[in-house]
């Protein structure tokens, strides 16, 4: 390398630090002021103290229906979870599953999701032998594939969602980092918009949460 070279690339790399010096104070400051303005919830909160604007979350899924694609994965399944334990008079929960050689969506469901240890504490908590009849009838498995246009829920199933379901969560993608693009496009991208469009139909329709595939913040 030049000297003149060596020179001039020192100087863009000193011009790029005097950049982010710059920079970063007001970048810090950003996030503590976003942060103070959320109200905090270190204490148990009641219907009664939660902050204006807030809504209840068994309020508001009473006698909703629900419906979920991703269910038999991780992050799914764990909202499933949740909304049975938390909102008691929650409505029935479809669960988009993908039929495989010789599994029906049924049976996955059963496989991956009732069968599953993450009803222990939900077990526990009502003090029941076994609960899988009861999650049984709250769990409906949709028999579809977000790869394909309107899912590829089936004229029926879509007449019941159409007459029960009020919120979709779209958690079904590709979480592998090295997939083709074109997979990973297809699924996390094509996919995302052929749930949009699906939920478009739902004449209940009040909420549609789409769940990022870079980062789940549980808190």
């Amino acid at each position: 390398m030049s000297a003149g070279a060596a020179a001039s690339g020192a100087g863009s790399f000193l011009a790029q630090e005097r950049r982010r010096a710059q920079l970063t104070p007001a970048l810090s400051k950003a996030p503590r002021a976003a942060a103070a303005s959320v109200p905090s919830l270190e204490k148990p909160t009641t219907l009664m103290s939660l902050p204006d604007g807030w809504l209840n979350m068994a309020e508001f899924f009473a006698g909703r229906s629900v419906f979920i694609t991703g269910a038999t994965g991780f992050v799914g399944k764990a909202v499933v979870e949740k909304l049975l334990r938390a909102c008691p008079d929650i409505g029935r929960i479809f669960v988009l599953i993908r039929p495989k050689k010789g599994s029906t969506p049924g049976a996955r469901m059963e496989e991956d999701i009732i069968q599953s240890r993450i009803w222990e504490r939900l077990t526990a908590e009502r003090e029941v032998a076994d609960l899988k009849p009861w999650l049984r009838s709250k769990i409906v498995p949709v028999a579809g594939d977000v790869l394909q246009e309107n899912m590829g829920v089936g004229p029926s199933d879509m007449e019941l969602m159409k007459a029960e379901v009020s919120v979709v969560f779209h958690c079904a993608a590709s979480i592998n980092f090295d997939d083709r693009l074109d997979k990973a496009i297809a699924l996390n991208v094509s996919g995302a918009l052929h749930c949009v469009e699906m939920a478009r139909q739902l004449p209940h329709i009040v909420s549609h949460v789409h769940v990022s595939t870079c980062y789940v913040n549980a808190h």
